[in-house]
């Protein structure tokens, strides 16, 4: 089964009822159907080989979720590019990727490609597509559905590739153990570069449910957000906690209790006081932590209930059953270990790397306990690599960035969990530097969520007696 196969499904049960809807309009899943059919047709006329990957550089809106489909459809895997990179990271990507054609809604788009598909004018009939698209037969379940790109430490990012098979163990999983139902309302909230939003795209229309679209820049205003769940009449949410915390200081917020029955969040901890908060408001709703590092998707799940709120730390639950998970020792207390995980929804492999076999146990780097019956509790990691706002962020990438402004000798990025979680830089130097000017050069090489919300200046930054820095 591939991952377009769940909306053809879908078509066949419910083709007039509503797919997807967007701040502009809505369309049925008939109507997304035959438009994705559309962009196929072109997109395989342009096409010098089956597979190659095709960027997706556009607005989260209803043409871009046609276009996803539509590059599954001609047998392709799609590459979400966001558009809030800075313009050097866009064109690593491309280039990492092998992208030689790029799907747009903008009007005039500079990339470095070989063919740029503008949407509109295909909608326009402005390109000659009449043809029926030919779904290619020789297709395997292993063949990479999407290539999601995260930060390196180094600066360069990984392209994670993510077969049909690996998707859909868990899309078909998750649907099932939630109950989902063409009754159901998604939001979609994460960016599509997210691995979240596999979750709100196909859970959403492998089950004949309507997935609502998040308006650009609306995940910045807590009243908004409520305000959107509340006149969509969402029933399921998923998101990173702290969202989920903004709205709670919300007062419309307990508004939405009408109709939302499932609360999701991943990416980071829910820290125990707002999740019983969150529990008092929605006494009705269900809540759930998903965990799983992009690598592998969602590995575990915990229900909350209660008994939760008793303890320090709220799990991250029990294996998911395609999932065969391990403690492997290292040096800490004893009982602690690093979670190392067998699975059927492991990534293929990084783009241009060695594949990796799924029944190959694959290291998340995240340090665990057992609790309970089989549980798991998330205490850290073995190396640099923090979540900020569920977003992927390598400490080191940022240092890498900020040593190469002039002046600057040494940093350190320290993540620091409170009320807020921020990131806080350390800078070494023997200069008179503007922290104003030293802000809008991060501002052009670091995406928002990766700038440090505080920056100090010292003349010298400690080291260990191995000559490491001193975190």
């Amino acid at each position: 089964m591939f991952l377009d196969e769940v909306l053809r499904r879908s078509v066949e049960k419910y083709p007039q009822k509503e797919a997807v809807r967007d701040s502009v309009c809505s369309i049925t899943y008939t109507e997304l159907d035959e438009m994705s059919n559309l962009i196929a047709y072109e997109l395989n006329n342009k096409k010098k080989k089956l597979k190659e990957p095709i960027g997706v550089f556009m607005d989260k809106t209803i043409q871009c979720v046609v276009t996803i489909f539509a590059i599954l459809k001609s047998g392709s895997a799609y590459v979400p590019i966001d558009k809030t990179l800075p313009a050097f990271q866009i064109r690593r990507i491309i280039k990492d990727a092998g992208i030689k054609i790029i799907v747009t809604d903008m009007e005039v788009c500079r990339l470095p490609v070989v063919n740029i598909i503008i949407y509109k004018e295909i909608r326009r009939g402005k390109i000659n597509n009449k043809g029926t698209i030919v779904i290619e037969k020789n297709r395997s379940e292993r063949d990479v559905a999407y290539i999601l790109y995260t930060s390196g430490s180094t600066g360069v990012p990984k392209g994670i590739e993510i077969s049909h098979k690996a998707s859909l163990v868990f899309v078909l999983w998750a649907s099932s153990y939630l109950n989902i139902t063409a009754e159901d309302t998604f939001s979609s909230h994460a960016p599509f570069s997210f691995d979240l939003s596999i979750f709100d795209i196909y859970c959403s229309l492998s089950s004949g449910a309507t997935l609502v679209l998040l308006p650009h820049g609306g995940s910045a205003f807590p009243k908004t957000l409520c305000k959107f769940i509340f006149e969509n009449k969402i029933s399921i949410w998923y998101s990173v906690p702290s969202i989920l915390i903004k709205m709670s200081e919300i007062d419309i917020f307990e508004k939405c209790k009408e109709n939302l029955r499932c609360i999701i969040y991943a990416g980071e901890s829910m820290p125990v006081k707002f999740a019983g908060k969150l529990m008092n408001l929605f006494l009705k709703a269900e809540f759930y932590n998903f965990y799983g590092p992009t690598e592998t998707n969602v590995i575990t799940y915990h229900k909350l209930s209660t008994k939760d709120l008793q303890y320090d730390q709220i799990p991250i639950g029990k294996a998911c059953p395609y999932a065969d998970i391990q403690i492997k020792e290292c040096d800490l207390n004893d009982g602690y270990g690093e979670l190392i995980v067998r699975t059927e929804s492991l990534m293929n492999g990084y783009r241009d790397r060695k594949e990796i076999s799924s029944k190959d146990y694959y290291s998340t780097g995240d340090i665990v306990i057992t609790v309970g019956h089989d549980e798991y509790v998330h205490i850290g990691r073995l190396d640099h690599m923090v979540k900020v706002n569920g977003f992927r962020v390598e400490l080191e990438e940022i240092e890498c960035v900020i040593e190469k402004y002039p002046g600057i000798s040494g940093c350190v990025v320290k993540y620091e969990k409170g009320e807020k979680n921020i990131l806080r830089a350390v800078v070494e130097t023997n200069e008179e530097i503007k922290e104003t000017e030293l802000r809008k050069y991060l501002s052009k090489m670091l995406q928002p969520y990766k700038q440090p919300a505080v920056i100090e200046f010292c003349s010298s930054i400690e080291v260990t007696a191995r000559g490491k820095k001193q975190r």
